[in-house]
């Protein structure tokens, strides 16, 4: 595997890891307590959606802006659709507007620091398989 491609599956994990762990606390019918489930609904929404669709820019170079936000906006319907199956759980169109926030703050985000975070990711995957 090239130092290139290296690189480019770590970014995808730091995506695909956390979408699963998220999809998964979102759809479990009791979520364990951690201390992030003190935060506010709000926030757990928006610093979850706001981490996954810069991740998601980080991660897939190709994929532009308003992509990435119908993307995500899909995941986070499809999440408070199923939720509403779920009789331990609720969907709630607050919790859609809250990820519709923390998608704008991380394509905002991306927008700035993805090229600079992937040539980062890649000069120290270099280095690590030159020594």
């Amino acid at each position: 595997m090239t130092t290139s491609a290296a690189a480019q599956r770590l970014l995808q994990a730091c995506f695909w890891i956390p979408l699963s762990i998220s999809t998964w606390l979102a759809l479990t019918p009791a979520p364990p307590e951690f201390f992030i489930f003190s935060l506010s609904d709000v926030l757990q929404h928006t610093f979850a959606l706001s981490y996954l669709s810069f991740a998601l820019m980080v991660a897939y170079a190709r994929l532009n802006a308003l992509q990435t936000l119908l993307l995500m906006l899909l995941y986070g319907a499809a999440i408070e659709l199923i939720q509403s199956q779920i009789v331990e759980r609720s969907a709630e169109l607050k919790d859609l507007g809250s990820d519709l926030i923390g998608i704008g703050l991380g394509v905002l985000l991306a927008k700035v620091a993805a090229a600079p975070l992937r040539a980062l990711v890649l000069r120290l995957f270099s280095k690590m398989l030159r020594k």
